[in-house]
């Protein structure tokens, strides 16, 4: 019976670091491509930042809907 549990908690173990290492996968790859964004497309998306307002409210409205 214990061997049995020891079995599971194993392979809960395993699957849950099998998540992780795909979660920073991906999250390596969204940094990549950020990274070799060209620098004409960084300049554009820096400059419409720009005409928002820059306040904690409006950062606050704009992603969680407050």
């Amino acid at each position: 019976m214990a061997l049995d549990s020891a079995n599971k908690i194993g392979k809960l173990k395993g699957i849950a670091i099998e998540r992780c290492r795909e979660r920073i996968e991906l999250a390596a790859c969204k940094a990549t491509k950020i990274m070799n964004k060209p620098k004409s497309e960084e300049l554009k998306e820096g400059t419409s930042n720009y005409a928002q307002p820059s306040g904690i409210t409006s950062i606050l409205k704009k992603r969680h809907g407050l």
